[in-house]
């Protein structure tokens, strides 16, 4: 439903037509060089539906953008749809009159009327979405000191590169048990893992730990990166584990996946 909320304002759903101007519009916000993220952040999400973008238009022209997600997350052993809020822009020279503020509550609406229980933001800008009814949760990152090299035992498991064409299934299989009651984390369907959107924003692991076909365990590890002309969201600053899963029958692969990893590091020459 398009909302006339002014003389010149219309906040409405997207239509396909607006893609390539709302694309422009984050681009012009943001970082130009995360086009292609952007992008895939939207459009290459299998569960993207046209309504879900939504916009503020001034007298023809889309000023201000939201993006919702549809996610469903674990609360327990409960399954919770959730709204992911994100791609926030406002056109700077259309800002502080209350355009991104309508078009937040409108957001809002929206989600109540598709039936989301819960939604979810990232931000440095806690107090523009307090005033809405979000609250705060704290975000918890742990570093480890590297200077003290330990020796290993030899494995039994192999550690190697990742492969999406042959090791998909066992990693969704991982990812699901290692995840059943763990509240917070987001149910990946196979599209959800084979999307564009996955690759694009870094979701897909990076090792294995393999011992006579069976993947044991995975990691979403990456080195420093070369920063020069690349996505910041994208980019490594140290060596960072984003993720790991294990199958609960052999944890002995999560830990030669761990130390392999820091193995590699110290070929680095790298201290945390």
């Amino acid at each position: 439903m398009n909302k006339q909320c002014g003389e010149n304002m219309e906040i409405r759903a997207s239509k396909e037509s607006d893609f390539e101007e709302i694309i422009n519009l984050i681009c012009t916000v943001f970082v130009e060089k995360c086009r292609p993220r952007y992008a895939s952040q939207i459009y290459h999400d299998s569960s993207f539906q046209p309504h879900q973008s939504r916009v503020c238009v001034i007298d023809g022209k889309i000023v201000s953008h939201i993006r919702v997600s549809d996610r469903a997350i674990q609360i327990g052993r409960s399954v919770i749809r959730l709204g992911g809020i994100g791609m926030v822009a406002t056109l700077p020279e259309y800002r502080h009159r209350g355009y991104a503020s309508a078009l937040m509550q409108d957001s809002i609406e929206y989600m109540e009327e598709i039936g989301y229980e819960l939604s979810l933001l990232f931000t440095t800008i806690q107090p523009f979405y307090m005033k809405f009814g979000w609250a705060t949760f704290p975000q918890t990152n742990f570093e480890l000191d590297l200077h003290a090299k330990k020796q290993f035992e030899p494995s039994s498991w192999i550690v190697r590169a990742f492969d999406a064409e042959t090791d998909l299934a066992q990693i969704s299989q991982i990812y699901d048990e290692h995840n059943k009651t763990r509240s917070g984390t987001v149910l990946r369907s196979e599209s959800y893992w084979r999307d564009t959107y996955s690759h694009q924003v870094g979701l897909l692991p990076s090792l294995v730990a393999e011992k006579d076909g069976t993947i044991g365990a995975y990691a979403n590890f990456g080195f420093p990166t070369d920063l020069d002309g690349m996505d910041p969201f994208l980019a490594t600053y140290y060596p960072n584990l984003r993720e790991v899963g294990y199958r609960s029958q052999h944890p002995d692969s999560l830990l030669a996946l761990c130390r392999a990893i820091l193995i590699s590091i110290y070929k680095r020459d790298l201290t945390s």
